[in-house]
């Protein structure tokens, strides 16, 4: 991989690549911009610096990179794992059992062995890692670590059908608590069409049953949201659950009766999440803890206002359950999805609205066919909508136009148009000078990487 340069306005700050064969990022999620990457970070050597952990191996990070004589296999078991991390610490969770390991003295060190009878789970795989060409052991990272009394060390969960099976650590081994039975009940799946003809195709089939939630985990809170669908499907209530969950004198996990609210009818294009952090109720004390899930998303529309029509991407939210929407109407390209529509810009816990205008089609006909057909340029508008605890603002809070330059006019559809096309040019999730506010990152040739500092709202 060839070296990029970045330019910055406060002066000129080379930046060096590196490949890392095995780390993947897979996809960003719906507006957030968050990369799932299929490894997990920690610092497990103490060094203050996060390590990659795979689910075969640990990279360490020595002086600002992962030296191929960093890696470090990870302790293998003949059957299959489950894995998990806390703070320096390793989870394995075997077929019947479970394993902790620590760094320590450049080796890994066993802090914990015992034998555990999980119930019974149905595992999604999740990230699959063979251990051998000719062998079916696999690894996989799940998330079994919560911490619901707040004393620092992990409790383990499982989730079946039967409810919430917590397990909690005394010191020196971990021990069954019990379980929440909290889960919605199993309903009738739809069945499929049953052929009747011919005779032979006839068959008996038995009713599935299935359970469809959402559950989240969030200190001594599990919330659990249930999704009903309207009749035509393009729209669905979200039946929410807020359980607080307590460990009695005995350890046994209780909760007193659910917090429960319904949402208005929520567009399809719209998912669940959360638009505000942990720290957000320090500075918007409004805020309420208890509220409905958030909802965002984006879809694609057509103008037809104008000489002809344009197409436009909707950005959506919804802080209240449905009762008040905040859409966002920008020029775009068929297909195009910004890399993250909702960024913590300011640092005070609350995701405010990040949107993108394609200056493509600005104008009349004349105007946008000269661009299209014979510029080698197109002109991007970046606008933040800052989030103030009850909405987002009308408009925006700050604007700043790019130019991405491309080797063809646009009707070629070069390599760069495609890279835009794909969201892979613009980015405003990081903090490149550490002052808590998002800076700009744009890729405006196929050689150069330009980072715009953020001087506040200005």
């Amino acid at each position: 991989m060839n070296g990029l340069w970045l330019h910055i306005a406060l002066g000129a700050v080379t930046f060096w690549c590196q490949d890392l064969p095995g780390l993947r990022a897979t996809f960003v999620k719906d507006a957030i911009g968050q990369a799932v990457l299929n490894c997990r970070q920690a610092d497990l050597d103490g060094d203050g610096a996060l390590d990659l952990i795979f689910p075969h191996e640990v990279i360490f990070q020595r002086d600002g990179g992962f030296p191929e004589e960093a890696r470090r296999p990870l302790p293998r078991f003949p059957d299959r794992q489950a894995l998990d991390v806390w703070d320096d610490m390793i989870f394995y969770q075997l077929a019947a059992g479970l394993v902790v390991f620590q760094w320590r003295d450049d080796d890994w060190q066993m802090t914990l062995k015992q034998d555990m009878p999980w119930p019974a789970v149905e595992h999604p795989l999740g990230w699959t890692v063979r251990l051998e060409e000719d062998s079916p052991t696999t690894r996989v990272f799940q998330r079994f670590l919560h911490d619901f009394d707040d004393d620092g060390f992990p409790e383990i969960v499982a989730v079946n059908e039967e409810g919430v099976h917590v397990y909690k650590h005394n010191d020196e081994a971990y021990v069954f608590c019990g379980h929440l039975s909290i889960l919605p009940p199993l309903r009738l799946a739809q069945m499929p069409p049953q052929r009747v003809w011919p005779p032979t195709a006839r068959r008996i089939a038995l009713p599935a049953r299935h359970m469809t939630c959402r559950l989240f985990m969030e200190g001594p809170r599990i919330t659990i949201l249930q999704r009903d669908d309207a009749p035509d499907m393009s729209a669905a209530r979200h039946r929410q659950f807020v359980y607080r969950v307590s460990l009695d004198e005995n350890c046994a996990p209780t909760t007193a009766v659910p917090e429960e609210q319904v949402s208005e009818y929520i567009p399809g294009h719209m998912r669940p999440c959360r638009l505000n952090s942990l720290i957000a109720s320090e500075f918007h004390p409004e805020i309420s803890e208890n509220g409905m899930t958030d909802f965002a998303g984006g879809r694609w529309e057509f103008s037809q206002g104008g000489p002809y029509p344009k197409t436009i991407y909707e950005t959506w939210a919804t802080l209240d359950g449905g009762r008040t929407f905040h859409v966002r109407r920008t020029p775009s390209l068929s297909g195009f999805r910004p890399h993250s529509s909702f960024v913590d810009f300011d640092g005070d816990g609350l995701l405010d609205m990040v949107t993108e205008s394609l200056l493509l089609t600005e104008g009349g006909w004349w105007d946008t066919a000269l661009r299209i057909l014979s510029r080698r340029a197109v002109d991007i508008e970046i606008s933040v909508y800052r989030q103030t605890g009850g909405g987002f603002v009308r408009e925006p809070t700050l604007q700043f136009r790019t130019r991405i330059h491309l080797s063809r006019p646009p009707v070629f559809n070069d390599l760069m148009y495609q890279r835009y096309h794909a969201g892979e040019l613009i980015n405003i999730t990081g903090d490149f000078s550490g002052d808590g506010w998002r800076d700009l990152l744009v890729c405006d040739r196929p050689d150069r990487i330009a980072v715009y500092l953020a001087a506040g709202y200005a």
